[in-house]
């Protein structure tokens, strides 16, 4: 059975993002570990609202062969930049073994030069119920 901790958060998330999957825009019931991938050692760490996309089942095993896809990551970085969480902090604050170091250039990394919603737009991105529309 699930801590608590951990079922308090999944229905955050879910009332949140409205319960739909941050993908496809259907029913979302599943947390996927986007920016960083779970780690038993880290589990509490990075199960959090900055890292976890809410999922169906079909687009969560879908991700897992795409998990390291550096685009589902930026997207969902901006997004949750958008949302108001502070992503780049919250990434500073992991621990050393866990990162990828993509994130801390978030800026440089998308080539960002005119905000966050610009280049979502570019991305096509939008802040809605229905998910990313890829």
């Amino acid at each position: 059975m699930a801590d608590r901790w951990f079922i308090e958060l999944k229905e955050t998330i879910i009332r949140k993002r409205r319960g739909r999957c941050e993908i496809c825009g259907g029913k979302g019931t599943q947390l996927h570990h986007c920016l960083e991938h779970d780690m038993k050692r880290y589990h509490r760490i990075l199960t959090c609202e900055e890292n976890c996309m809410l999922v169906c089942e079909i687009c969560h095993t879908s991700l897992k062969q795409k998990a390291n896809n550096q685009e589902v990551k930026k997207k969902f970085a901006i997004k949750q930049i958008l949302r108001g969480y502070n992503i780049v902090g919250w990434y500073k604050q992991l621990p050393l073994r866990t990162k990828q170091f993509w994130l801390l250039n978030l800026d440089k990394t998308l080539n960002i030069r005119s905000g966050y919603e610009h280049k979502a737009d570019e991305l096509g991105i939008r802040l809605s119920d229905e998910g990313f529309k890829y």
